[in-house]
């Protein structure tokens, strides 16, 4: 990331996630920090899409977190898989290639 350029796309799905874990006092920074910090390194925030929310819906996956599931089949449409997490699940899902 810090390399340039790449194309660095995200799901609004972590926004919301980012913001969450802060309100439950595991994450140190709030969504608008977040969200200023994404921009700032030119992320661009996709919501969504029908098919993403089919293809979250139907992973062969045991995680069970809803945000978790649009956040890796946001990663498999628009990001050929890689997503920039830190949450081991992720190891555990086929099509995914988790960077960090």
């Amino acid at each position: 990331m810090e390399e340039g350029g790449n194309l660095l796309l995200a799901s609004t799905a972590s926004v919301y996630e980012v913001g969450n874990k802060h309100c439950l006092g595991k994450m140190p920074f709030s969504a608008t920090a977040f969200h200023g910090s994404c921009l700032d390194l030119g992320v661009l925030f996709r919501a969504p899409s029908v098919a993403v929310m089919q293809l979250a819906a139907e992973l062969e996956w045991e995680e069970r977190d809803p945000w978790d599931r649009i956040i890796a089949a946001t990663a498999i449409d628009l990001a050929g898989g890689q997503v920039v997490t830190r949450d081991e699940a992720f190891d555990h899902l086929a099509g995914i290639e988790r960077v960090w």
